[in-house]
């Protein structure tokens, strides 16, 4: 299992490397990993010339309220060696729970770098 972060993170970087954003292929495989075999539906796809920007599928947990899972392409200069550690990933998963249709708590998932995601 990868750590999050990575250690030297930075040091992983080349410089001036040309960004490195997962394909849709590799989101959708991951996003799907989260929903432990049940059933999901996708919700919203959006890209540009680098990628995907925002991907969105929505399951149910164990006893059926509505899960939601977003990848979203980080805004920020990921590869900025001044950043911290946490905002040195190109890309994270962030999780959005529900009771009924309120939502009522999430998290981040997992943070993609240079082609590995690392569970948080």
């Amino acid at each position: 299992m990868n750590e999050w972060p990575p250690q030297n993170a930075s040091e992983t970087q080349q410089e001036n490397a040309p960004e490195k954003f997962p394909s849709q292929e590799e989101i959708k495989s991951e996003l799907e990993r989260f929903c432990s075999g049940r059933a999901h539906k996708e919700l919203r796809v959006e890209s540009d010339e680098k990628g995907v920007l925002l991907y969105e599928i929505e399951t149910t947990d164990e006893r059926g309220d509505k899960v939601e899972y977003i990848f979203q392409r980080a805004k920020s200069d990921y590869q900025n060696k001044a950043a911290l550690a946490t905002m040195q990933f190109s890309g994270s998963i962030h999780s959005t729970l529900y009771s009924g249709d309120m939502p009522c708590g999430g998290e981040c998932v997992a943070n993609y770098l240079d082609g590995v995601w690392y569970p948080t």
